[in-house]
């Protein structure tokens, strides 16, 4: 499933992609920028500051596959 992706500003997101085998991207826009410490040294993520940045990170991503 790592060809899917889950987008979220809150912890559990993060979390969620991370059981669910899927890339997750954090975005620090809405809740992000306050959560951010509450993931820091959880599963891997990758950060994005806008949903804009996470559409083109997915689309550079989904290159790969």
């Amino acid at each position: 499933m790592r060809e899917s992706f889950i987008v979220g500003d809150h912890p559990c997101d993060v979390e969620m992609g991370y059981r669910a085998q899927m890339t997750s991207i954090f975005l620090l826009t809405g809740h992000g920028r306050k959560h951010l410490q509450e993931i820091q040294g959880n599963p891997e993520f990758l950060i994005s500051k806008n949903i804009y940045d996470a559409t083109l990170l997915i689309q550079s991503l989904s290159d790969k596959f």
